[in-house]
């Protein structure tokens, strides 16, 4: 009798601060892990779609450029495409407003949701060949600006894949440091091989405070 009314009172009790704190931290722990898989799985989707637009505006670029085999030795190209429908909708910052310089990626510090006008931006540039050297502009840069080094090096070692089809000449990548790498026939001159390997992308993408840039060198006509 006595021992069933010792555990009445313990019943009556509830949890102790110890036990609830127990619980806490395991509920905690389980949070933190699905708050990181959650953060893995989003940039992962990010990264996906940055590539997807940049395969869409590369294509763009080539169909509006048809019979064209060089252009305008100009800088940033970008505000000169923005009235050619040249960049899908979802990455105009103010759509309304044709020909302006705010174009984002889905990497950039407003995709789903609040405002970073200077960082993650897409930039188009007309360049020389870097194989041919010279005044040959037959080389257009897609600059991807703003990026968090784990996004950066995803780029780098997805990106090469396509190399061959999407008609990259040259890779770089501007962090605490440059570098880049010339592709010949799908294969990097320096930097290893395509796909870049995950210690060289990272070694590339050093910086930590979400500046990495990331520039692909495309000929205008594959």
């Amino acid at each position: 009798m006595a021992l069933h009314h010792l555990t009445l009172r313990r019943a009556r009790r509830g949890f102790t601060l110890t036990e609830i704190a127990i619980v806490l931290l395991a509920v905690g722990g389980i949070l933190s892990a699905i708050w990181v898989v959650g953060g893995r799985v989003w940039e992962n989707y990010r990264v996906n779609r940055t590539l997807q637009e940049t395969v869409s505006v590369i294509g763009n670029i080539r169909d509006a450029n048809t019979g064209r085999y060089s252009w305008a030795a100009a800088t940033d190209m970008t505000q000169t495409l923005d009235g050619q429908s040249i960049f899908p909708t979802e990455m105009e910052r103010t759509p309304t407003n044709v020909g302006n310089t705010a174009i984002d990626h889905a990497l950039n510090g407003s995709f789903g949701g609040g405002v970073s006008p200077n960082w993650g931006s897409f930039h188009v540039l007309s360049i020389a060949n870097p194989l041919l050297g010279g005044n040959v502009y037959n080389v257009f840069r897609i600059s991807l600006r703003g990026l968090a080094a784990s996004a950066c090096a995803k780029i780098l070692m997805q990106l090469p894949l396509s190399d061959a089809q999407m008609g990259i000449v040259q890779i770089g990548v501007t962090a605490t440091g440059t570098n880049s790498s010339i592709i010949k026939n799908g294969v990097a001159t320096a930097g290893g091989v395509t796909p870049m390997l995950p210690t060289t992308a990272e070694s590339w993408c050093a910086s930590t405070t979400s500046t990495n840039e990331v520039d692909l060198d495309v000929k205008l006509h594959n």
